[in-house]
């Protein structure tokens, strides 16, 4: 946070903060920090908040869209995934459906296919996830 002085009189200085959109700050998730990462076990309620440093995240009920950080010229997100976790519990699979860019909306629509992954840590996700082209 960056702050800066403004003189109204002598002596009242008064702060302005600036503040950066949240998405700019992201880093870009790769292979390499994949493979580096640790064994965590696969518990949706922390793979958002270890989602969060690198996608934009929206979880709804079981379901947790995954947004790449950066836009194109038209503002849509580069990459959309849609993680199901609600049979992850029984079978150990979490279905990702991708999205596809649309003209009419900015999200895009959901593809008529999905993909059952059978993960148990999140760098087994990611890496599955990098495998199939989805992120």
């Amino acid at each position: 946070m960056i702050r800066q002085f403004k003189q109204i009189e002598a002596n009242q200085p008064r702060t302005l903060t600036k503040i950066k959109k949240k998405h700019e700050l992201k880093q870009l998730l790769t292979l390499d920090h994949v493979k580096t990462m640790r064994d965590t076990p696969l518990v949706l309620g922390t793979f958002q908040r270890h989602a969060r440093k690198f996608y934009v995240t929206q979880l709804l009920g079981n379901s947790l869209t995954l947004r790449h950080p950066y836009t194109d010229s038209n503002g849509r997100y580069i990459k959309t995934v849609v993680l199901d976790f609600s049979t992850f519990v029984k079978d150990g699979y979490v279905h990702v459906r991708p999205f596809k860019p649309s003209k009419e909306n900015s999200y895009g629509n959901t593809e008529g296919f999905c993909y059952a992954l059978k993960a148990k840590t999140h760098k087994d996700l990611y890496r599955k996830l990098f495998k199939h082209n989805l992120l």
